[in-house]
């Protein structure tokens, strides 16, 4: 018997639905409970109380303050408090140590990194910013000097990497819209 025909016919209908399946919004709840939803997900708010720095305008002391709460939030490995810091129209350049091409993400893609990071590791990241130009006459920028250590697997991770991080006034709070990571090192301790 010829399958062909059904396989056609079962590949037109699943091409048909596309355009519906494309605009749905995969959606979790405080559980842990996936759905996926016609609307946009309903802002969650982290368990570690994190919350974006209030502000009339960008300024170095509200740039400072969120990085404290971006580490607070990885030290207590909440990603829905990180991803309240981070703009949704962010952009992540991440170099790699061997130079070669650089990893790019959007918003969904870099809160999906740090979901990932989060539920690997017990991270410490410590940030240590000073102003920078700002590329935008609206913003502001900070040049850190981030330390992290990460516990993965039964293994001490210690990275230190250049950022390069831009902020900007959203809804009168101060979120991150730009990173951009260099490497400078990383090293490995055996199992503990």
């Amino acid at each position: 018997m010829n399958k062909t025909p059904i396989r056609i016919i079962v590949l037109g209908a699943l091409l048909a639905l596309l355009p519906q399946v494309a605009s749905a919004y995969m959606c979790r709840d405080e559980k842990g409970t996936t759905s996926f939803q016609q609307d946009p997900c309903p802002e969650r708010k982290g368990t570690s109380g994190v919350v974006p720095v209030k502000a009339e305008q960008v300024n170095e002391r509200g740039m400072q303050e969120t990085m404290k709460r971006m580490a607070k939030a990885a030290f207590a490995r909440d990603p829905l408090a990180a991803y309240g810091l981070l703009s949704r129209g962010l952009k992540v350049t991440i170099h790699r140590q061997d130079k070669g091409k650089p990893k790019v993400h959007d918003f969904p893609g870099y809160a999906g990194v740090l979901k990932g990071a989060y539920d690997a590791a017990q991270v410490t990241e410590t940030y240590k910013c000073k102003a920078a130009p700002a590329p935008n006459p609206n913003g502001g920028a900070l040049a850190c000097d981030v330390t992290g250590e990460s516990l993965v697997g039964g293994r001490r991770i210690r990275t230190v990497d250049k950022q390069a991080v831009e902020f900007a006034l959203e809804a009168g709070e101060i979120r991150i819209v730009s990173i951009e990571t260099t490497p400078v090192s990383r090293t490995e301790d055996g199992r503990f």
